[in-house]
């Protein structure tokens, strides 16, 4: 039997990666939205998801449409029996499984102020399980009533969980949210229905607002939780006219999404210059199997010069530019070793490059210990505790572990690596 994925961009998605380790033969078929119509009539496959645009779109062609999916006005999953085409919204399930997580987790929503960007099919699958758990549900919308301009001040002091459902900051462009979400002043959670990158722009600036007080949920959940759901559809014989039927293999799910996610992030490594990053960085990714890069690296070869050079050429600023332009483009990409330049941290705009698809690791080393050979800006010990106590506070924020790196590396790695496990356990 044959399943896929029908959309229109589909180079960002997990679905195929996910279907595929469960046993299915699956694929991704984009389609140009005047050829849909056609692809649904004559597509050979037995089932398939759906993903944007066509999630409303595609009710039109079926034969028959579960009462939730129907009562969003969302189809995601379509079963072909018969030459019959049923329609299901297995997204429901999998956002009400990842707003279950939350609320396991202390988030209550009962009578909350939620409040959910964008119209879309999506949109509309978050309001309905948001609705579910009694929250009290507003939409805004570029045009709408609830716009991207008044929002603030209709909802700036009330608004509790803030759902992003449109593709803003979906990968490849990664640096952008559909609001400022600093502006708003009582978020206890944030929900992006991205999943690619783990982090986004969106969620990044909520954890700059409210640092670890917020609850963070990206996608990924939903998309493995919608995708097992799925397949007890995919699996049916004839397909059921209700859904409560289904169970759901939560421990299946939990178990892919911690393998995704391991597969998925990066290993990124800040501190001071000699503490030992690409030392440690390379070895990592020999043992884990992941490509390294190093900034420093990258930085010659775009310039033709190593970061000293330039340091000591006087074209300090032209160098934070090219480094940030790589951890822009190295930020975004996946399953990497990343040893960064010590400085990196400085520049406020890394922040996000650096954590957005990244266990993020300080290599910390007593100032009396750190390489300082070829080091313009730090040459001695004393002008490296100067710049220590520059950079101190903004290594200790973008790291999610920090290692001691001043006896056994080897000790130091296999800590590390220990440390990366149990991160990829337990935001699952």
């Amino acid at each position: 039997m044959k399943f896929g994925l029908i959309g229109k961009r589909l180079n960002y998605s997990y679905s195929k990666i996910i279907h595929n380790k469960f046993g299915y033969d699956y694929d991704l078929y984009e389609v140009p939205e005047n050829e849909f119509k056609s692809f649904i009539y004559n597509s050979d496959l037995d089932g398939y998801n759906v993903t944007v645009p066509y999630k409303a779109e595609v009710i039109k062609y079926l034969d028959y449409i579960e009462p939730r999916a129907k009562a969003i006005g969302s189809v995601n999953t379509v079963i072909v029996r018969g030459g019959k085409r049923y329609g299901y919204n297995t997204d429901y399930y999998g956002f009400m499984n990842t707003l279950l997580k939350a609320k396991a987790k202390g988030l209550d929503f009962n009578d909350k102020t939620a409040l959910v960007f964008g119209t879309g099919a999506t949109s509309k699958t978050a309001e309905y399980a948001l609705e579910t758990l009694g929250a009290k549900v507003f939409v805004a919308g570029r045009t709408s009533k609830i716009n991207y301009d008044n929002v603030y001040s209709l909802f700036g002091s009330s608004a509790g969980i803030l759902v992003n459902a449109t593709p803003v900051g979906t990968y490849p462009d990664t640096g952008f949210s559909p609001v400022d979400v600093k502006k708003f002043k009582a978020v206890k959670a944030v929900f992006d229905m991205t999943y690619n990158p783990l982090l986004t722009k969106f969620m990044y600036d909520a954890w700059q607002r409210y640092g670890d007080t917020v609850m963070l949920e990206n996608g990924l959940n939903m998309l493995v939780y919608q995708a097992v759901y799925a397949e007890e559809l995919f699996d049916l014989p004839d397909p059921p006219e209700k859904t409560n039927m289904l169970s759901g293999d939560i421990l299946k799910a939990e178990e892919e999404i911690k393998n995704i996610r391991k597969d998925i992030l990066n290993i990124t490594l800040i501190g001071m210059p000699g503490s030992g990053k690409s030392v440690i960085g390379r070895r990592l990714a020999e043992l884990l199997g992941k490509d390294f890069a190093d900034t420093d690296e990258e930085v010659l070869k775009r310039t033709g010069k190593t970061p000293e050079e330039l340091i000591i050429s006087g074209e300090t600023e032209k160098f934070r530019k090219v480094e940030e332009e790589i951890l822009k483009d190295f930020g975004k990409e996946q399953n990497r070793i990343i040893s960064t330049g010590g400085g990196a941290v400085e520049r406020e705009a890394n922040g996000f490059y650096i954590k957005q698809n990244s266990f993020v690791v300080y290599i910390k080393r007593d100032i009396n210990r750190l390489d300082l050979r070829g080091r313009p800006l730090s040459p001695d010990t004393e002008s490296a505790k100067n710049l220590f106590g520059k950079r101190k506070k903004l290594y200790e924020k973008y790291a999610d572990y920090t290692a001691d790196n001043n006896n056994d590396t080897e000790i130091t790695v296999r800590e590390i690596i220990k440390a990366y496990e149990i991160f990829s356990a337990e935001r699952t």
